[in-house]
């Protein structure tokens, strides 16, 4: 459903609450004018001049919301989306670290060369066969 900028943010804050706890909301930025893509090789689109607009589109599998954001509303809406995209973020898990965990061990060259080597021989002897 098309919705006016500042309509969409309100039904996105729903959206990030409601998929707070379990959930994904996806959100698709797409530049547009509006207009369908002709197939015909020969028309002339020097002569036509159209206005870009960014589409956004939001969804999380079951309400489906979108809306159109011309040039000069951009830096508004830019300042309300980052707003409300910081204050959803609190949710997010961290990543817990494991203190306890022991640093992996380096190899050696001389491992690897002989690892190598190894590999090598295997495949001769399969090529032979």
């Amino acid at each position: 459903m098309l919705l006016k900028y500042q309509e969409f943010l309100r039904q996105l804050a729903i959206l990030f609450q409601k998929n707070q706890k379990k959930g994904s909301v996806f959100i698709t930025f797409k530049r547009t004018n509006g207009v369908a893509p002709h197939k015909k090789k020969n028309e002339n689109k020097k002569n036509e001049t159209h206005e870009y607009f960014c589409l956004i589109r939001a969804t999380d599998g079951e309400k489906k919301i979108s809306t159109h954001i011309h040039q000069r509303d951009i830096v508004s809406f830019q300042i309300s989306y980052a707003g409300l995209i910081k204050e959803n973020m609190s949710s997010l898990k961290k990543k817990i670290k494991n203190k306890n965990k022991k640093p992996r061990k380096k190899r050696s060259k001389k491992k690897i060369q002989t690892q190598l080597a190894k590999n090598s021989n295997e495949l001769n002897t399969n090529e032979q066969k």
